[in-house]
């Protein structure tokens, strides 16, 4: 009977990743999508090990949090926001409120600030819709 839970596919630590990362950044320059430098970061680690799988989210957390990559991002509004957000749309962490307190001192909420990365947002609340990848200038 074959074995059903065997994978097909290795996942890389990040002291492999960040590397590969940066390799590719430097070898394209800009990069102008998720898709495009997940699947080049992808080819990268197919030199490594050809079982390597890495997801787009995972290299663009990594890329954002990282030293050497400037990462710019484009924004829309998110329609059905109902003025709550729960976590950063960009890196996944923890946000907080941006509060203000009007003339008769209530306290009202103007929008959202991510405590990892530099994502923030007013109200209405804009999500990403593309980043692009570059390299930091020292």
């Amino acid at each position: 009977m074959p074995n059903k839970t065997k994978k097909h596919y290795k996942i890389p630590e990040d002291e492999n990743v960040l590397p590969a990362i940066q390799r590719v950044i430097l070898r394209h320059g800009t990069i102008n999508s998720q898709r495009q430098l997940k699947q080049f970061v992808q080819n990268e680690l197919k030199g490594l090990n050809p079982l390597y799988q890495v997801g787009g989210v995972r290299v663009r957390t990594l890329a954002i949090r990282s030293k050497f990559i400037q990462c710019e991002i484009k924004y829309r509004t998110w329609p059905d926001h109902k003025n709550k957000l729960k976590r950063c749309p960009v890196c996944d962490g923890s946000v907080s409120k941006i509060k203000n307190r009007t003339l008769l001192g209530e306290v009202i909420t103007l929008g959202f600030k991510c405590t990892n990365c530099p994502y923030n947002t007013y109200l209405p609340i804009k999500i990403p819709a593309r980043y692009i990848f570059s390299a930091r200038r020292i």
